[in-house]
């Protein structure tokens, strides 16, 4: 109860100050439990490599020799629940963190972890991070890196890859080598139209590019991850690229001939591969790559 007062003080503080970022941060601080989707039951589906959906971003939970390897941690009022869930598998520490990129829903209770806990981000991911920090929010270590890292070796490998801007300019490509298996976080949210964040150095000109490039990455892939729905096939994961390439195009095409964004959603025809996707956010994808393009 007193964090809460502490954080409404904070916002009205914010109000008066007019900083819409930290607004915004707050609001989704102070927003009750109940808004949130409840974490779902964790599930297995390769050999140490576990998926906890819901909660936020979707979770993967890697338990290795030298301890267990989380991507991406929910909000912060699903903490509990989601170490609950994972100790339903094994009793070992989390000792890695890595945030597939900067937003709240993915890295909301990184400020929850123990201390010693190693977290990892791409380097434009870390910068968007500081912005949002209150000053109420503990403060952990992070270790950056710009192309790629590894963590550990033979079964335990585990590569954080960075292919170009998508959803934001730090979203990062987790692959877990010996279950040809990757974490795509919101460059994958699901079978969507996907959220381009401009103000985060999102790029619709590059989205299918940047899919692609991680598709190749893993010349064995089986399996991708995604931000907030299950788990998906590599060929699902190529024909999302496929799906941002043809949006692209039309957007492209569209702008050319003098046309507005309402009137290129409203003519765009798709594949027929394409007809299980929800399309409700399309316009604002559409606004988001044509800012791409400007």
């Amino acid at each position: 109860m007193k964090r809460l007062l502490i954080l409404l003080v904070l916002a009205s503080v914010c109000v008066v100050l007019g900083s819409g970022r930290v607004r915004r941060t707050i609001r989704r601080l102070v927003s009750r439990p109940a808004e949130h989707p409840p974490v779902g039951e964790i599930y297995k589906i390769a050999t140490n490599l576990y998926v906890i959906p819901g909660g936020g971003g979707t979770t993967a939970a890697f338990v290795t020799a030298h301890g267990v390897v989380l991507v991406d941690t929910k909000y912060p009022d699903r903490y509990q629940a989601l170490l609950d869930e994972l100790r339903k598998v094994t009793d070992k520490p989390v000792t890695h963190v890595i945030n597939t990129h900067h937003h709240f829903d993915h890295t909301g209770s990184n400020a929850l972890l123990p201390e010693g806990t190693e977290i990892v981000m791409h380097e434009n991911a870390a910068v968007e991070m500081e912005k949002m920090r209150l000053p109420t929010t503990p403060v952990r270590p992070v270790r950056t890196y710009k192309d790629k890292l590894t963590l550990f070796d033979g079964a335990d490998t585990v590569e954080v890859n960075h292919f170009g801007a998508a959803h934001t300019n730090g979203d990062s490509f987790v692959v877990f080598r010996e279950a040809h298996a990757v974490h795509a976080g919101d460059v994958f949210p699901s079978k969507l139209a996907p959220i381009v964040n401009h103000s985060s150095g999102g790029r619709g000109a590059t989205f299918g590019k940047t899919i692609g490039m991680a598709v190749k990455s893993v010349e064995d892939g089986k399996l991708v991850i995604s931000g907030h729905g299950g788990v998906y096939t590599w060929v699902d994961f190529a024909d999302y690229g496929e799906f941002n390439h043809i949006l692209l195009e039309e957007v492209r095409n569209g702008v050319s001939l003098g046309k507005n964004n309402r009137q290129i959603v409203a003519e765009l025809k798709l594949p027929e591969k394409f007809r299980d996707y929800k399309l409700g956010r399309l316009f604002v994808t559409i606004d988001g790559i044509s800012k791409s393009l400007n």
